[in-house]
């Protein structure tokens, strides 16, 4: 995974966004609120999670190598 820092960094610039989205009080009076955005706020952890193990797996791996 080459360019997992940088998938890391874009996962986790949006997942600022999206808390900083979902933050405003003008978020939540719209009728219902954004589903997207509930849905991504929900799933972005996940995924960030997933991200990071996955660099971990590669950095053991090379580690391992001869």
């Amino acid at each position: 995974m080459a360019d997992a820092p940088g998938r890391i960094e874009a996962l986790e610039r949006e997942q600022a966004e999206l808390g900083a989205r979902v933050s405003e009080p003008a978020f939540y009076r719209a009728i219902p609120p954004n589903r997207r955005t509930c849905s991504a706020t929900r799933a972005l952890p996940v995924e960030l999670v997933a991200a990071y193990g996955r660099w971990e797996e590669c950095g053991e791996q090379r580690a391992r190598e001869p």
